[in-house]
C-alpha cells in the first residue's frame, strides 16, 4: 500500500485493514493498473467500488 502515492497514513492503514478482511478486494487491488490504483483505493474506502 505504501507504493500508492497520494494516500494519507490513515487512508493507507484503513485500506490495509479492509483488504485484509476481504480476499476478493485484495485480488482486485493487485489487478488494478498502477495509474488507477489511487482512485480505486479511495473509492473502496468510500464504499463506492
Amino acid at each position: 500500500m505504501n507504493k500508492v502515492a497520494g494516500l494519507t497514513t490513515r487512508e493507507c492503514d484503513k485500506a490495509v485493514c479492509k483488504l485484509a478482511q476481504n480476499e476478493e478486494l485484495m485480488v482486485v487491488f493487485f489487478k488494478v493498473d498502477e495509474d488507477r490504483k489511487l482512485r480505486w483505493v479511495k473509492n473502496m474506502l468510500e464504499d463506492t467500488v
